[in-house]
């Protein structure tokens, strides 16, 4: 499962500094917590990069998985932490009915997995990287948002990974891409298209300790 880290640096700490007061002592009325140094793993609270009704730019508290809404003839939704965005046209019209937001990382790590040419599939390893965009140290994981029962919640979008040591990556920008993937008139479609290729290019993974 995808987790991320987060160091304390300068970056993380003057966004600390501009988060959501409010929302943070809301959920902390819920008794959750925010302000994450370190590994941070799904269903953390975590400060998230987005948008608000009128234009501005705000950094909100959010909850790392959320509640994905039901396809049509079925009651029940998925909970998830991370979407796929290369899926089918429907569900791709479902998935940019959701806000957009970024949530910020140092980097991530991922279990290794290895291609089993018997069966098709792919089978645990028993290693762990550390991944990250080439020279960078501090990112952004590309996620959409909605409100549950008056809370934001988030799920990362993941994309066909570059690399041979795991299936699928998270979609990740950079500090010049953060008004593009929060500008409600940019299509995130044409944003992946322009990332994919940095993203192999630049990009690079080191075994990590478990």
């Amino acid at each position: 499962m995808l987790s991320i880290h987060l160091d304390d640096g300068k970056e993380l700490q003057s966004i600390y500094r501009h988060i959501n007061q409010d929302m943070v002592k809301k959920w902390y009325s819920k008794g959750i917590h925010a302000f994450p140094i370190g590994e941070v793993k799904p269903s953390a609270l975590l400060p998230s990069i987005a948008r608000g009704r009128s234009g501005d730019i705000h950094i909100v508290p959010m909850l790392w998985g959320m509640t994905f809404p039901p396809v049509p003839g079925k009651t029940t939704g998925q909970f998830v932490y991370e979407l796929p965005t290369d899926v089918s046209p429907d569900q791709k019209t479902r998935l940019w009915s959701f806000h957009r937001c970024l949530v910020p990382m140092s980097w991530y790590y991922e279990a290794e997995v290895l291609f089993n040419q018997t069966t098709g599939k792919y089978d645990p390893g028993t290693g762990r990287f550390l991944c990250q965009p080439a020279g960078s140290d501090f990112s952004y994981l590309a996620c959409v948002y909605h409100l549950e029962e008056g809370y934001p919640t988030f799920a990362v979008c993941t994309c066909f990974s570059c690399m041979n040591t795991f299936p699928r990556m998270p979609v990740i920008f950079g500090k010049d891409d953060v008004h593009a993937w929060l500008s409600p008139d940019i299509h995130p479609e044409s944003l992946f298209r322009h990332r994919f290729m940095s993203i192999v290019t630049d990009y690079e993974a080191f075994p990590a300790s478990s």
